[in-house]
């Protein structure tokens, strides 16, 4: 689907990357009608992509803070997911958008509604869209409910390999062409990916500690220390194994 409004269409020769990046382009220059058809179409399109429901998402939230249509446009998608999850209709991956819509809009207690509903009706499915739905959890103070469905080993290996990732970014092209025209770009990704670890570990460190999994909470401060070598880490780890959620949460 494209914007008629704004006359964009995408060209035979560009790519889902290309696109995402010129949607974050056109919002800063002001051009939104041509942004939010952009989105858009990497939203419907770009079904594959690791950054569809969370970078994507944020600049998109980010637009319809100055442009009312691209609000209503990402409401209108995230409420199709939730039919979608209530007609029984790709389910898990319907759930994943909901709940990652609402994360951006910071309606996450939705979420955690719906995560409540589908534990009533599915006990398998909610254990597979527990990842998408624990941060809205924890908003909720359903820490309980986390340690129910939470696996810590899995989860660590995961985050592990978000974060080995995000390190080989600079080999990217693409990013090797964005940083060329922002050279601050270099030690802003790396601090984005110091913290999304950092954050990410530390969550689930406080969890096991609130579930009195202790044990388990040190082993996985163990990993994680062994893996980054930070202060931000170590001060952020030490607060989760008193229980403490990362700053994040406080917001």
């Amino acid at each position: 689907m494209t914007d008629q409004s704004s006359g964009w269409k995408p060209a035979d020769y560009q790519n889902f990357e290309s696109i995402h990046t010129e949607a974050c382009e056109d919002r800063r220059a002001g051009c939104y009608a041509e942004a939010l058809a952009k989105r858009v179409w990497y939203h419907e399109n770009a079904i594959e992509s690791p950054v569809r429901l969370s970078f994507a998402l944020g600049d998109w939230a980010e637009l319809s803070q100055v442009y009312p249509p691209a609000l209503e446009k990402l409401i209108v998608i995230r409420d199709t997911a939730k039919e979608k999850l209530f007609n029984g209709n790709d389910r898990e991956e319907s759930f994943h958008e909901f709940a990652s819509i609402n994360q951006c809009l910071g309606d996450e207690r939705l979420t955690a509604e719906m995560f409540l509903w589908l534990e009533i009706q599915d006990a398998d499915l909610t254990r597979k869209c527990y990842p998408s739905a624990e941060s809205a959890l924890i908003r909720a103070g359903e820490y309980q409910l986390c340690g129910k469905y939470m696996d810590p080993h899995e989860a660590f290996q995961q985050r592990l390999h978000i974060f080995e990732h995000q390190k080989r970014l600079p080999d990217n092209p693409l990013y090797q062409k964005l940083r060329t025209a922002r050279p601050d770009l270099g030690p802003l990704v790396e601090k984005a990916t110091k913290d999304s670890f950092t954050n990410s570990i530390a969550t689930i460190v406080a969890l096991l500690v609130l579930n009195d999994r202790k044990v388990e909470a040190q082993e996985i401060a163990g990993r994680a220390m062994t893996e980054l070598n930070d202060g931000n880490l170590d001060s952020t780890i030490a607060s989760a194994l008193e229980g403490i959620f990362p700053p994040a949460y406080e917001k």
